[in-house]
């Protein structure tokens, strides 16, 4: 059975399973969980962070490079987790298990935060934490197995919502972590409770919360559909076989693909520059935030409150676009294929403006070019991060969705991890830099437009197979 008449098949089954109210409140109590565990990722993000400088003081410490590599392991662990997490959902569709077991190593990382006896539990801590990032990719998975093509896009988009609105509010916890200052004892023992350790309390306990939301909300509705949908298919291939008359029929059979199969499904040149495009765009965003608050301090000579403004400006155009994104998903059936294709203008664009933006004598120019590369970088990013993975739930195949997004988000762990040393280096030479990613930016340009029919044609043709398998 081919991987084409299984998405036909799981479309046509969750279509009908629509109907039922118990199917839609599992799903929507699973959306639920979802969302709020991307919000509690965004909120950790914005209020870990900034408090790894408070840790290293605690300890007498001012290295960049240890702040930098406890702030890396995170993005380090999940690199390895994502692909794991992905495969093993692939292999048993067991969400829920999977989500419970990685609620635990966030709880266990923000617990030995919380409670660091050295820099090296530090280090610790952050590594546990990141393995509970797996989440991406079976989360993913899961949404691809439960929701048709046509609307995934809308699904993924209201997920990285949850992120980003987490990222803005969570500094607002900073108020009231900033003035804690006590200690706590147990015994001969003393916990002291400040502005360093308190957000790793926090995270531990909105984990524990997270641990208790998964358990109650949280099934394994892509197993059952996944069964269901095997089913469906082979009803699917007798009618097809009895319409065309054939004679030589063949007893349907489903098996796992073997791992040389599911390397083969991965290796496919949609994905490969799906991936490279996606990355290349999210490189392209992660140096620009390096490169704002220095070009903002040190040659505007204007103060962190503008950095700030930035900032802000950028999350409230990010959020209205996520809305947009869900707007426009919930009633276009491929809307991500031409988004991709304006978030890779929109890079190109910012490219552009990178190389141009230190020519101009009039620091007012200047101005302009830079707050127009702030529009079209914020602009691109909520565009690509929905487009790619909605995208890869309709190229990759049913057997391989976890692998496929763990591959994906493990990619965008990388570029975590490579974007700010890229950025510190990109300052002193933009030109050049903006030089060589425009170079491999149009290559992934030229090779993404030659497939635009064929993905924009797949999806089609899955929409009439399906409505002709309904009949």
């Amino acid at each position: 059975m081919d991987t084409e008449e299984m998405a036909i098949a799981r479309d046509q089954l969750i279509e009908r399973n629509e109907s039922d109210e118990t199917f839609r409140q599992k799903r929507r109590s699973m959306m639920f969980a979802f969302w709020f565990r991307m919000f509690l990722i965004g909120v950790e993000y914005s209020i870990i962070v900034p408090s790894v400088w408070l840790h290293l003081d605690m300890f007498k410490s001012h290295s960049t490079v240890l702040a930098g590599a406890i702030i890396g392991m995170y993005p380090l662990s999940a690199m390895f987790t994502l692909l794991i997490a992905g495969r093993v959902y692939d292999k048993t569709k067991k969400v829920r298990q999977i989500i419970l077991v990685l609620n635990l190593f966030q709880i266990a990382g923000s617990i030995m935060y919380a409670v660091p006896s050295s820099i090296y539990m530090l280090l610790l801590s952050r590594f546990l934490s990141g393995i509970g990032d797996g989440f991406f990719s079976c989360s993913c998975g899961e949404i691809s197995s439960v929701y048709k093509a046509r609307n995934r896009t809308g699904m993924l988009a209201l997920m990285e919502l949850g992120r980003i609105i987490g990222m803005i509010l969570g500094p607002t916890l900073n108020f009231p972590i900033e003035k804690t200052n006590t200690v706590w004892s147990f015994g001969a023992t003393k916990w002291k409770i400040n502005n360093a350790t308190l957000p790793g309390l926090i995270m531990a306990i909105m984990w524990v919360v997270m641990e208790f939301i998964t358990f109650a909300y949280v099934v394994n509705l892509g197993e059952e559909i996944t069964e269901e949908t095997r089913k469906q298919a082979a009803i699917n291939e007798e009618r097809r076989k009895a319409k065309e008359s054939l004679t030589n029929e063949r007893k349907y059979r489903y098996a796992e693909p073997s791992r040389g199969e599911t390397m083969n499904m991965l290796c496919r040149v949609e994905i490969f520059v799906l991936v490279f495009n996606g990355s290349l765009i999210f490189l392209i965003q992660t140096v620009f935030e390096v490169l704002a608050p220095l070009i903002i301090e040190q040659e505007f000579q204007w103060g962190q409150g503008v950095v700030g403004a930035v900032y802000i400006f950028g999350g409230v155009e990010v959020i209205l676009l996520f809305i947009g994104i869900i707007y426009i998903g919930s009633r276009y059936s491929t809307p991500d294929v031409y988004m991709l294709l304006v978030s890779l203008m929109l890079s190109l664009l910012v490219l552009i403006l990178t190389c141009a933006e230190t020519a101009p004598k009039s620091m007012m120019a200047r101005h302009g070019l830079f707050f127009a590369m702030a529009v079209c970088v914020y602009s691109s990013m909520p565009l690509n991060l929905v487009a790619c993975k909605a995208m890869l739930s309709k190229v990759a195949g049913v057997e391989i969705q976890g692998t496929v997004h763990g591959l994906f988000n493990g990619v965008i762990r990388v570029v975590l991890v490579i974007g700010p040393v890229l950025g510190g280096v990109a300052y002193k030479d933009r030109k050049m830099y903006a030089a060589v990613m425009l170079g491999c930016l149009l290559v992934g340009t030229i090779a993404y437009c030659t497939l635009m029919k064929k993905l924009r044609i797949k999806c089609e043709d899955i929409m009439a197979l399906m409505k002709e398998d309904s009949d």
